[in-house]
């Protein structure tokens, strides 16, 4: 489900099962299935895996990867690089 304001950019590609909240942006990412993106949330060119829950105004940069089954709080920031 893709929820209204939702931006879901150019090579983004979505799994089964996830949620994308209101206002969260997605770009150039890779959601993996049953993935939970929060409000105002912004991924971009990032990897996340299963069953991964992304809080309400967090940031995953370019490159980030997220293992299966990850709990991302509200306003975290996941930096380039980091896997």
């Amino acid at each position: 489900r893709i929820k209204a304001g939702a931006v879901v950019g150019p090579d983004t590609v979505i799994g089964d099962n996830c949620i994308v909240e209101f206002d969260a942006c997605i770009e150039k990412a890779i959601l993996w299935d049953s993935v939970y993106v929060g409000r105002k949330a912004v991924l971009n060119g990032c990897t996340v895996c299963h069953h991964t829950t992304i809080k309400d105004g967090a940031e995953l940069q370019e490159g980030a990867v997220i293992g299966d089954r990850c709990h991302i709080g509200e306003n975290a920031t996941i930096r380039s690089g980091v896997k």
